[in-house]
C-alpha cells in the first residue's frame, strides 16, 4: 500500500491530509478534494499539483472533461483542467444563480444531463448548465410531498431512471412529473432516518 501525505517541505506532495473525495479522469490522473482545495496526482511522475480554493466535499467529472466541485463555502465549483481556472456558482454573488445553500455535500449527474447537488441546509438542487441556474427543493413542514429533510448526503439514479436522495430525515424518491417527493423513514422500515449513502445491487435493490 502506498500512502500519500502532506509534506510542508515538498510542494509536489498532497495539499492537505484531510481528503473528502477522490475521482479518476480518463487520462488516469487522480483528483482529490480536500480541506484546502483540489489536488491532481500524476501516477507517471508520482507528483501532485495543487490548486488552493476552499474545502471540497465532493467531485464529479463532466463528460466534457471539466470537474465539478461540491464546496463547503463557495457553492458549486467548476474547474477546467486545460486552463487550470475555477468558476464558482454561489448564492451570495451578484448573480444568485438560484442556489439555496453554499455548502454542497453531494453531486450527481443523471441520465438526462441534470447536475444534482445535495446541500447541507438547503435541500436538493439541480443545475441547468445552459441557463446557469438552479432549481431547488426544500423541506416544507406544511407540505408532506416536499423533501423530508434539507441535509442531502447522497443522490443516485436507479436502473429505472428514478432519482433517490439520502437525507438526514429519511430516504426520498423524486417524481419529476409532479416535482414532489415520497419519503421513507424509520416508521416505514428503515433502521434509522439518517441515510448517508445509496447503492443499487445487481438485482435492483437499494441499500
Amino acid at each position: 500500500m502506498q500512502q500519500f501525505v502532506n509534506d510542508p517541505d515538498n510542494p509536489d506532495s498532497l495539499m492537505h491530509n484531510t481528503v473528502f473525495s477522490i475521482i479518476q479522469d480518463k487520462n488516469g490522473d487522480l483528483w482529490f478534494g480536500s480541506m484546502l482545495g483540489l489536488s491532481r496526482y500524476d501516477p507517471v511522475t508520482d507528483k501532485f499539483k495543487n490548486y488552493p480554493a476552499t474545502v471540497i466535499y465532493d467531485l464529479l467529472i463532466d463528460p466534457d472533461g471539466s470537474i465539478w466541485l461540491g464546496t463547503g463555502a463557495l457553492g458549486l465549483g467548476r474547474f477546467n483542467p486545460a486552463t487550470e481556472k475555477f468558476n464558482f456558482y454561489s448564492n451570495d454573488s451578484e448573480k444568485s444563480y438560484g442556489l439555496s445553500d453554499n455548502s454542497l455535500l453531494s453531486l450527481f449527474l443523471d441520465s438526462t444531463g441534470k447536475l444534482w447537488t445535495g446541500t447541507y441546509a438547503g435541500g436538493a438542487c439541480y443545475f441547468d448548465r445552459e441557463k446557469e441556474y438552479f432549481t431547488c427543493y426544500q423541506h416544507d413542514s406544511r407540505d408532506p410531498n416536499s423533501i423530508s429533510n434539507n441535509t442531502v448526503l447522497d443522490i443516485k439514479e436507479n436502473s429505472d431512471g428514478q432519482i433517490w436522495l439520502a437525507t438526514s430525515g429519511g430516504l426520498n424518491l423524486f417524481n419529476p412529473q409532479t416535482a414532489t417527493f415520497t419519503a421513507f423513514r424509520e416508521v416505514d422500515g428503515l433502521p434509522n432516518d439518517m441515510v448517508y449513502s445509496i447503492l443499487q445491487d445487481h438485482e435492483g435493490f437499494l441499500w
